[in-house]
């Protein structure tokens, strides 16, 4: 308790500094999201090394700061630091995790450490765990050195994840962490805004897609996943702030006028972002994660263990919040997309398309591929191409196919479970995909678009194994600590309600090495009952 107490003291000490930090963690994203797009990053090695030593002292004399700036870096995936000339990319959130491993190891050589490390216990094993599995599958590797490189890359996610036990020992260390997190969020979703904005307006939006905005990361996707995440975060801790509150929920309103407003920005901001990023497997985890929330809650107040009211606000902010949104995007014509098709098409299997023809003619209604178009004399365009094609006198219009993402995920399941067979101990090494799934109409390499068979080809068996306990583990332990509250622990429904979110979306994606989920593990631990502890490390 002594060292739960110092942890929290030095984080409380930043107070009286804490909007001069918040301002600066946004200001840094500012600058890294700009600093990116005129080319001034990557750094060169010199002001690499000169900017990394100023990091090192500042996470040396201030750990706690240092720390809370890492939490308000982990959205931006697609800022690389690293020179050139390394061939490597290093995230800012991957140099603040080894910059400040090496501050806390400096001040434990110097006997300057004010707390000592956390407690191990068996659920925190399972992350190094999948780490070894991913370093055994490289002699097993067709491409060793790939693989070699990637399960480094693991390593430092087992790393980042340690950071963060080691600094959230308590539930109540989230209240510091949030400023920095959502801070990070709005200028990530304004970004996205603004790359819609030019992306309509025919100016370069530094986008990895076409049409698709991607924000401060890689891809739409991993954009929709965040949007997804920060939602569900969001609207589960306004809950249990409500539930906490001594006053009743309406009362919450009249009276914390300005928490809720901050919180509407924001929501409003992700629901945005998330519907321009155009990403359905995002879309179903909101609706997965939404339900759970609601869902577990209902069950609360029908067994009187939560007010209506406190359901009611929550239910009020999200519908709120996403109106606004779908409004704004309709009426500044953030996306030339049909959102209405593109979410019919999850169910549908359809895709709606656009296509230019020499002239008129009768098409079907539906077509299986973009080849059978030419026999019609006509062929798929981009949506910036309508105004030069209609110029030329070609007929623009639109058309139904048959998804081409399910015939391709499809093929990506069955060639995924045959390599499963083939290599069930070790599995072929992360990284080594590609290999055998190929690559993507714009030549990026495929994964197995599932985050469970990434981990078993990735980490083999041992990893698989350690990582199914550690996620099955969240869900039944979350529900048994709710149940015995009788449904009446707020905190349980932010775990299950994000468990949704990443679960679902992960069906269909693989976003296993992003900081996100590194960070939902840990706040996993810190809010549930903790498993049997080994010793301090």
């Amino acid at each position: 308790m002594e060292q739960i107490r110092k942890i929290g003291e030095a984080l409380m000490r930043i107070n009286g500094e804490k909007w001069l930090l918040v301002s600066g963690n946004i200001l840094l994203g500012l600058f890294f999201i700009i600093l990116a797009n005129v080319g001034v990053l990557p750094l060169d090695t010199v002001h690499f090394f000169f900017f990394s030593f100023i990091g090192f002292l500042f996470a040396l004399y201030r750990p706690a700061w240092a720390f809370l700036l890492l939490v308000g870096f982990l959205p931006y995936e697609a800022v690389n630091l690293a020179p050139e000339a390394w061939g490597m990319d290093l995230r800012p959130y991957q140099l603040a995790v080894v910059l400040l491993s090496l501050a806390l190891l400096a001040r434990l050589a110097m006997k300057k450490l004010s707390w000592k490390f956390f407690r191990l216990s068996w659920i925190d094993i399972l992350p190094g765990i999948v780490g070894i599995g991913a370093f055994l599958a490289v002699p097993f590797a067709p491409d060793a050195g790939t693989a070699l490189r990637q399960a480094v890359i693991v390593a430092s996610f087992g790393l980042l994840y340690f950071l963060l036990r080691q600094f959230l020992r308590k539930e109540e260390n989230i209240r510091h962490i949030e400023p920095f997190f959502l801070g990070s969020a709005s200028v990530v979703f304004a970004y996205t805004i603004w790359q819609s904005f030019r992306m309509q307006a025919g100016q370069a939006a530094f986008t990895t897609m076409v049409g698709r905005p991607n924000g401060t990361f890689v891809e739409a996707d991993w954009l929709g996943l965040f949007a997804a995440f920060i939602i569900i975060f969001i609207l589960a801790r306004v809950f249990a702030h409500i539930q906490k509150s001594t006053l009743r929920a309406m009362d919450v309103v009249r009276t914390e006028g300005i928490f809720l407003a901050v919180r509407l920005g924001i929501l409003t901001l992700g629901f945005g972002a998330l519907l321009l990023s155009l990403s359905r497997s995002a879309w179903l985890g909101v609706v997965a994660g939404f339900g759970l929330l609601l869902s577990f809650a209902a069950l609360g107040v029908f067994r009187k263990a939560f007010p209506r009211q406190t359901l009611a606000v929550v239910s009020g902010l999200a519908a709120a919040s996403f109106f606004l949104a779908l409004a704004s995007v309709h009426f500044f014509h953030l996306t030339a997309f049909d959102l209405s098709s593109r979410a019919e098409s999850t169910a549908s299997g359809l895709q709606l398309i656009t296509i230019s023809c020499e002239r008129e003619t009768a098409l079907p209604e539906s077509i299986g591929t973009t080849d059978e178009l030419a026999q019609y004399g006509c062929r798929h365009i981009n949506l910036e191409e309508k105004e030069s094609e209609r110029a030329l006198g070609h007929s623009v219009t639109e058309i139904f196919r048959q998804d081409p993402n399910v015939s391709i995920r499809k093929m990506i399941f069955l060639r995924s479970f045959s390599l499963i067979r083939e290599h069930w101990a070790f599995g072929i090494g992360w990284g080594n995909a590609p290999l055998f799934l190929g690559s993507d109409e714009r030549g990026a390499g495929l994964n197995t678009s599932n985050m469970f068979l990434e981990v078993w080809l990735g980490s083999g068996l041992l990893g698989f194994a350690a990582f199914l306990l550690f996620w099955f583990w969240i869900l039944t332990a979350s529900v048994r600590e709710l149940a015995r509250s009788a449904w009446g622990n707020a905190s349980q429904l932010l775990v299950i309600s994000l468990w949704g979110v990443l679960t679902v979306f992960n069906l269909f994606n693989a976003g296993l090495l992003m900081a996100l989920l590194f960070l939902f593990l840990a706040l996993t631990v810190l809010i549930l009952p903790k498993p049997f502890q080994t010793k301090k490390i």
